[in-house]
């Protein structure tokens, strides 16, 4: 069986914020060009690294949300069969897919 779960809204300044520590961490042993931005990015002092990758595009925004659902994979499977489980409902999520739509 197959559950569909589409996001209508996002918030992107809070997500970007809990996503810098994984971030840093990926853009130093990248060889993605995209994450070597972003490492120099987060190398600028104090408030900077979240003002600039709020500014980014929604395409490049979409491409880290996706890279964090797919680094936390495991934990929000897990965090999903707790949760539901919690509710009385025993489900064993196999899997998690994440995918852009485009507008």
């Amino acid at each position: 069986m197959e559950l569909k779960i589409k996001v209508k809204d996002l918030n992107y300044d809070s997500l970007i914020r809990a996503a810098i520590p994984i971030l840093k961490e990926s853009a130093e042993s990248s060889d993605s060009n995209g994450l070597k931005f972003i490492a120099n990015i987060l190398k600028l002092p104090g408030d900077l690294p979240i003002k600039m990758l709020s500014g980014l595009s929604q395409e490049r925004k979409d491409e880290i949300v996706v890279y964090l659902v797919n680094h936390y994979k495991e934990k929000i499977v897990e965090w999903g069969q707790n949760s539901l489980k919690e509710k009385g409902f025993i489900i064993e999520i196999d899997d998690i897919e994440i995918t852009k739509e485009s507008v």
